[in-house]
Parts: structure tokens; C-alpha cells; sequence
């Protein structure tokens, strides 16, 4: 019924009480039914589009706002709870995923306008770890070895990835963070760059690039490789950077470990020589500092030059 009151009436209903006390009513026994209200799958389905019809509703007046966020009383999520209701779904496949997932972006955008909004995201709701470690999880189920079919292979291509629903999935997720990270509030963006760091990058993809097998390490940096080229927010590819650049794995440099790779006499060298066109394909001063110019800043190499002349 609200879903056709929202998507057909011509005049804003949801200032009227005798429209809201009811929907809100609707939504407080959906967040009590636990796991955001989560039945069947119709349900999930109808509660989503419903939530999505109404952030559709915030976008086009923000004074709709007012009736659905409140901090005159600190009641954590429940003080926005078409916010936490869309969390669950932050993940899911399919239409539905998808639904949640434009709501919660428009969210993101109001957040930018509305600091009580950004405050109430990264302080009340765990919307920030929930993506982060979403990232992790669905890392965990991409395949630890990838079936190379020459031996010129060095690079996941589209048409590689594309095979790999488990690696669609996780590169759709990446493309959200992306666009979170783009739209929200800097303190949303700040956040979310913490937990992808410290949640995502340290934890999990630093010990799959130090596995014991070849097959594994090379898996690994070819996923490394179409992280980095799919990344399309800068922040988030400055984290990423950041990581490859300065983080320490059992007191050695990352970036060391990937460098000597590259003389490896099998496909590891060749990928491995992919995920540094890559990097240096981003025009980054960061990465050239690292990979060249700290070797010329001592200058040792200009005592040789007098010799050179005839």
C-alpha cells in the first residue's frame, strides 16, 4: 500500500501523521523482527523497494528528513532507521542488493548537507565496518588459484574475470565502497578508508600475497593488479598505494617483496611485472619516489660522470 501511495500520489503524504505514525509503526516491527526484518525473500523484496521509494522521497525533499532521523533522544540506530535497515543488504546480489545499495547512496549524498546525518553513520550504525568486512568475506570465497590457459598470461582481463562470478561479486562491492566513499561525508569517507585499511588490506591481502605456494602468490598479485585498475575513487586508491608502498609484512617491506619477484623464472615474474606497469601506469610522485628517484636522491651516481668524459 505505501508503495503505491509513494510511487502514485502527486501531493507529499508523509508530513501527514495519519501516513507516517503508521509507516514508521511498519518499519519499528521490521527492525524488531531482527536481522533488519529479513522473512522470506518476497518480503525482503517488498521492504526494500518500500525503503528505496522512501529515500527516492528524501532525495527529492530534504525536509523529509526530519520525520525519519532523530537525535533529541540517543537511541543509537533506532534514531534513523531507514538507514540501519538498509545495512543487511548492503551485500546482496540480485535486484534487491541492488535497490539497497542506490537507497543507501542517496543517503550518502544527504550526509554530505546534513552533519548530525555523517555524525549519526560513523557513531551509531556499523555501516563502515559492515562494508569493509564484507570486502574480507567475499576476498575469502574467490579462488586461491586461477586456471591459466597460456603461458603468456600475465593480467585478469575482463574476459578473464568475468568467468568468476565470486570475483564480479567482490569487484561490485570494491565499485560501492567507491561510490560511498565519493558521495558521503568526509567523515563517512575517512572512516570507511580506516576500516579497508586496517580491515581489509593488513589482515587479509597482506598474508594471501605472502602465501607458500607460486600458484597462490601469483593469484593473488593478479587480483592485487585489477584491485588497483578497477578502483576508480582516488582516496581509496591512495589507500590502497599506501599500503603497497608502506606496509611492513614480518619486518619486510611489501613493496621489496614484490619487487624481487620480479626476477622470478616463472609466470610470477611476468604478473608481477603487470602489477608494476599498473602502478606506475597511475602517474603516482608516491610510487616513482619509491621505485626510482630515492635511488638517485644520494646522487652517488654523478661521481661517475667526470670519468665519462673522454
Amino acid at each position: 500500500m505505501y508503495q503505491m501511495l509513494l510511487s502514485q500520489a502527486r501531493q507529499p503524504l508523509l508530513h501527514h501523521k495519519p501516513v507516517l505514525r503508521p509507516l514508521m509503526m511498519l518499519l519499528s516491527s521490521c527492525a524488531g523482527a531482527g536481522n533488519g526484518g529479513r522473512g522470506g525473500g518476497s518480503v525482503e523484496a517488498e521492504l526494500v523497494l518500500l525503503l528505496n521509494q522512501l529515500c527516492c522521497a528524501l532525495a527529492k525533499d530534504p525536509s523529509v528528513l526530519e520525520l525519519f532521523f532523530h537525535t533529541s533522544e540517543d537511541q543509537g540506530a533506532a534514531n534513523f532507521l531507514l538507514f540501519s535497515l538498509l545495512i543487511p543488504f548492503t551485500h546482496q546480489e540480485g535486484n534487491v542488493g541492488q535497490q539497497a545499495r542506490e537507497a543507501l547512496l542517496l543517503i550518502m549524498q544527504l550526509s554530505t548537507f546534513n552533519p548530525r546525518v555523517a555524525t549519526h553513520i560513523t557513531d551509531n550504525t556499523y555501516f563502515c565496518p559492515v562494508l569493509a568486512t564484507g570486502l574480507s568475506g567475499l576476498y575469502s570465497s574467490l579462488p586461491a588459484k586461477l586456471q591459466v590457459y597460456s603461458e603468456d598470461w600475465h593480467c585478469l582481463e575482463r574476459a578473464d574475470w568475468i568467468q568468476v562470478p565470486a570475483l564480479v561479486q567482490f569487484l561490485n562491492s570494491l565499485q560501492f565502497c567507491c561510490s560511498v566513499i565519493k558521495a558521503g561525508h568526509p567523515s563517512i569517507r575517512g572512516q570507511l578508508l580506516r576500516y579497508i585499511y586496517n580491515g581489509f588490506l593488513v589482515p587479509v591481502l597482506a598474508p594471501a600475497l605472502h602465501k607458500c605456494t607460486l600458484e597462490e602468490v601469483m593469484t593473488t598479485t593478479a587480483y592485487l593488479d585489477l584491485f588497483l585498475r578497477s578502483v576508480s575513487e582516488p582516496n581509496l586508491l591512495q589507500t590502497f598505494l599506501s599500503f603497497i608502498l608502506l606496509h611492513t609484512h614480518d619486518n619486510v617491506q611489501l613493496l621489496d617483496t614484490l619487487v624481487s619477484r620480479v626476477n622470478t623464472p616463472f609466470q610470477l615474474g611476468t604478473v608481477s611485472l603487470a602489477l608494476f606497469r599498473t602502478l606506475i601506469g597511475l602517474f603516482c610522485e608516491d610510487v616513482m619516489l619509491q621505485l626510482i628517484l630515492r635511488y638517485l636522491i644520494p646522487c652517488t651516481h654523478l661521481y661517475l660522470i667526470p670519468y665519462l668524459i673522454p
